[in-house]
């Protein structure tokens, strides 16, 4: 696999076929979890296969997702991806560069990515954040000055990033 710089604190397993990225203190339990079948246990929610809630030993509550294609490549290459560097190692390293410069989003835990031939296929583990909800919902609900509230809120979150 290609070698990629990842934020402080992050440290990696990698056998040459299958590469855990996560927080040092967090590294076994995370590459416990990413190697087992909870990785590809079906998930729920909407979108390409949604995030599946996993309790962890401690009690914290994740997400584990699963990274799917989309639009017609679907068809041929469900799961898998060819470019370089992978998906979910860039969306770590995007994440808590964001983090770090005070955007508000959530933390991630851990990555995979595992080497199929010339593709690969990816994970990713965020912290949960209770109670949230999808924006979709929340809008749905309520009156329009509410919605207008939330919406000033995410434009704000957007414009943090």
């Amino acid at each position: 696999m290609v070698p990629t710089r990842f934020p402080a604190g992050f440290a990696d397993i990698d056998d040459g076929h299958y590469r855990v990225i996560a927080p040092r203190l967090l590294l076994e339990e995370m590459a416990a979890l990413l190697s087992g079948a909870e990785r590809d246990r079906p998930a729920e929610g909407l979108g390409r296969g949604g995030a599946r809630r996993i309790v962890l030993a401690g009690g914290k509550a994740v997400y584990c997702r699963k990274y799917l294609r989309g639009g017609f490549a679907r068809h041929f290459t469900y799961d898998l991806f060819l470019l370089r560097p992978e998906r979910p190692i860039h969306e770590l390293i995007v994440t808590e560069t964001a983090r770090a410069a005070g955007c508000p989003v959530p933390a991630v835990l851990a990555c995979a990515v595992e080497d199929v031939g010339p593709f690969y296929r990816g994970w990713i583990v965020t912290e949960a954040i209770e109670p949230a909800r999808p924006l979709i919902d929340a809008l749905g609900g309520a009156a329009a000055a509410d919605r207008a509230r939330l919406l000033d809120a995410v434009r704000e979150a957007v414009d943090s990033l």
